[in-house]
């Protein structure tokens, strides 16, 4: 299989799975939303949750089009979103003390998701400035982020809680993000270009 071939397919496949990750992320916010909704009616629906959510779900989908496009630009512009749009209440919650102890559930859910993200633009970049061997050594990172992160956060919370609020399809769903990322990894691992070598320079005799 020739190296264009294995790029289409490891970038259409990274981009199915993240696609499917989007749509559940969507769905299941609107569904707990309405259950939200339903069962407070006197609070009705934050009007600014909405549009912060709505732009988080738009760097989703960015995303995804970036990787069904192959267009790295696209990409960037994604992740970067997805970075910032997380790393903003993140921050809020830290400054208004939401997070008591770092062995918090959401806190490190949330530290370790900007981190998959962030390191994921990060080998965009490098892809920009043809440094493949920072690709080559990163291109896995970002899924063992991701990875790393659920673990932890269902293991924080069955300790915390219980195992019986462990979702089975939260976590097939993380499974399928962090194989998103892979396919990803392997997309820009197999387009990188290593930076040409220099010339030795030749002496005059």
């Amino acid at each position: 299989m020739d190296k264009a071939k294995k790029e289409k397919i490891y970038s259409l496949t990274a981009a199915i799975l993240f696609a499917i990750y989007t749509i559940y992320t969507i769905c299941n916010d609107v569904y707990f939303r309405l259950e939200d909704l339903k069962a407070f009616p006197e609070y009705g629906i934050s009007i600014a949750s909405v549009i912060f959510s709505s732009l988080f779900y738009i760097s989703l989908i960015i995303i995804a089009v970036g990787l069904f496009c192959k267009s790295k630009i696209t990409l960037t512009v994604g992740a970067g979103a997805y970075v910032l749009l997380n790393a903003i209440p993140f921050i809020l919650d830290l400054i208004f003390g939401k997070y008591p102890t770092q062995a918090n559930a959401d806190f490190m859910y949330y530290i370790l998701k900007i981190a998959a993200y962030a390191v994921l633009g990060l080998l965009l970049i490098s892809s920009y400035r043809k440094a493949g061997a920072v690709i080559r050594r990163l291109w896995l990172l970002p899924s063992l982020l991701i990875l790393i992160c659920y673990i932890i956060y269902y293991a924080v919370m069955a300790i915390e809680y219980s195992f019986y609020i462990i979702s089975v399809k939260g976590i097939v769903v993380g499974i399928i993000e962090a194989v998103a990322l892979i396919f990803a990894g392997l997309w820009l691992k197999s387009s990188a270009q290593s930076a040409p070598a220099k010339e030795e320079p030749v002496g005059v005799g």
